[in-house]
């Protein structure tokens, strides 16, 4: 018996790359695998993307996504990696810039959670800067990142 076929694919084109597979594979329709495989992407950019002067969702780490598939070229599942994650942005920010996406997504998810305790992004220390960003809604991407863990 053949030992899996695995892929490894760098975030930005996974999606893509599982697109093409599927639809090579003969798969007219997303699986379960493959929903579950891209779910993880909401998650990531919450916890890993932040706002900087020249990008609103730039990325502070790496992902690295091998794709495994079965001896019929079916995407079977993924597994993920990151690396080099910005510490640093935790605790400071430049000017303009802010923190995590999930620390505001929290805070305009508060009143749904009451028992967090939460207050606006500016009363605390290390979000209060550059609190919005023009065309994006951190409640529903607090939503989004919420619907990837039940997808997972």
């Amino acid at each position: 018996m053949r030992e899996p076929l695995n892929i490894k694919v760098v975030q930005v084109s996974a999606k893509y790359a599982m697109r093409y597979f599927a639809t090579v594979g003969g798969s007219q329709t997303e699986t379960q695998v493959e929903k579950k495989v891209l779910a993880y992407s909401p998650i990531m950019e919450a916890i890993g993307n932040a706002k900087t002067i020249r990008n609103d969702n730039s990325s502070r780490f790496g992902k690295f996504t091998e794709l495994h598939f079965n001896k019929h070229y079916n995407i079977i599942g993924a597994s993920m990696r990151t690396y080099l994650l910005e510490k640093s942005r935790v605790v400071f920010q430049a000017p303009n810039e802010r923190n995590y996406h999930v620390f505001y997504q929290l805070c305009c998810a508060r009143d749904k959670y009451p028992y967090l305790l939460l207050d606006e992004p500016d009363s605390f220390q290390y979000i209060r800067e550059c609190c919005e960003i023009p065309g994006v809604n951190d409640e529903e991407g607090f939503e989004e990142t919420q619907q990837a863990f039940v997808t997972l």
